[in-house]
């Protein structure tokens, strides 16, 4: 697209009465330079629409981050906003009371931010929250410990909260832990370099407690954030009862050939109720999920994701979940634990197609559906695309 091109789009639209309900202002374009002109038709894209807009991104690099703040503009329709946090600055006290429709909101942070709470902006209203850096953190760039707390005290109606950052500073501003009682989904990314000695993971669960919590994903990019046990305490301090559960690399526990490892046996007692589980890029592998089936340390289980790395503890798993089904239905009670895994999804594991094949046909056979992703699956999901609490 050229930059003329550019410009006779947005004309012929700009007026369109059907257009758009959702709106994209792009990042910069190779093509395009710093050139006036795009900033005017930027400004007068979002003028003739914020009436109507349901879903807003604001990417430009053109707009100055004062924009908001200069313009006298309303979103009473508006339930989605992505913007960069710059553009928060400043902002005019009137402005809340222009987007009463807002729920979501998507913030791209690119340096320090140490607060919230003095920006006019509608956060009580949120229900969803994601903040995100640019990705690994050398500098300083991510949230102090006040923010976070901020955050939960700004959204007490949040009721999920997404962030993929590092936590600045690792003393917590109060004694008291927040206790927020509507978020059911936390997922944190821990962007803090390997060569930074920095827990953000184990810095945020210290000061935070949610007993509304169902669904917790923790995930580290550089180093291990927390322990076993401490995940454990954390659990049972804050009385969430979790039906989700997604750790990746955060965790090592001991996998030996002996017993199974205490830690590990700490952490599955705080999760009767849990559904789905998913390590696939730790040490919960071969022997310790065995031991977890075979000793019925996660009964309500549904869903498995784990790291095989052999033929023959696969054979084992798969045998344990044919023989609890098998026993299950026979059953005139219902006493069998570990009998309800309907889906178990196989990664690490380096297997021909057609064994592939043959252990989803035993799955199926059994009622236990039986899949080796791809290792894009193990990604973490996009803090841009999550749309929503299952």
């Amino acid at each position: 697209m050229s930059l003329q091109s550019y410009f006779e789009f947005w004309r012929q639209n700009i007026d369109h009465p059907a257009y758009p309900l959702w709106l994209t202002i792009p990042s910069c374009l190779k093509f395009m330079k710093m050139d006036s002109r795009v900033a005017f038709i930027e400004k007068s894209v979002i003028r003739a629409n914020s009436g109507r807009l349901r879903e807003f991104h604001m990417e430009s690099d053109f707009l100055d981050a004062d924009f908001l703040a200069t313009e006298s503009i309303s979103f009473p329709t508006l339930q989605t906003l992505r913007l960069r946090f710059e553009y928060l600055k400043n902002l005019p006290a009137s402005l809340p009371s222009g987007m009463p429709s807002l729920r979501t909101c998507m913030l791209y942070i690119s340096s320090e931010v140490d607060g919230i709470s003095h920006i006019h902006f509608p956060w009580a209203q949120l229900t969803n929250l994601s903040i995100a850096s640019g990705g690994y953190s050398f500098s300083q760039e991510g949230l102090t410990t006040r923010c976070v707390q901020q955050i939960f005290e700004c959204c007490p109606n949040l009721q999920k909260l997404a962030l993929h950052l590092q936590i600045l500073n690792e003393d917590p501003p109060s004694a008291n832990p927040v206790r927020h009682t509507c978020l059911r989904y936390l997922q944190f990314v821990d962007r803090s370099s390997r060569s930074v000695k920095r827990e953000s993971t184990r810095t945020l669960l210290d000061f935070l407690m949610v007993p509304s919590l169902l669904q917790l994903d923790l995930r580290s990019e550089g180093r291990q954030s927390i322990g076993t046990v401490e995940l454990a305490l954390w659990i049972r301090r804050s009385g969430c009862r979790l039906t989700s559960l997604k750790l990746w690399p955060n965790f090592e526990p001991k996998d030996g050939d002996g017993e199974l490892d205490p830690d590990v046996d700490v952490l599955f007692a705080a999760l009767p109720s849990l559904l789905q589980f998913e390590a696939p890029l730790t040490a919960f592998g071969d022997n310790t999920m065995q031991k977890v089936i075979e000793r019925d340390l996660l009964p309500a289980i549904v869903q498995l994701t784990i790291a095989a790395l052999s033929i023959g503890s696969l054979d084992n798993i798969m045998k344990m979940i044919e023989e609890r089904r098998k026993n299950s239905r026979s059953s005139r009670f219902d006493t069998v634990k570990c009998s309800r895994v309907e889906e178990l999804n196989v990664c690490t594991l380096t297997i021909e197609e057609s064994e592939m094949d043959l252990y989803k046909t035993r799955g199926r056979d059994s009622g236990c559906i039986v899949g080796f992703p791809s290792r894009d699956y193990w990604k973490p999901d996009s803090v841009w695309t999550y749309q929503g609490i299952n």
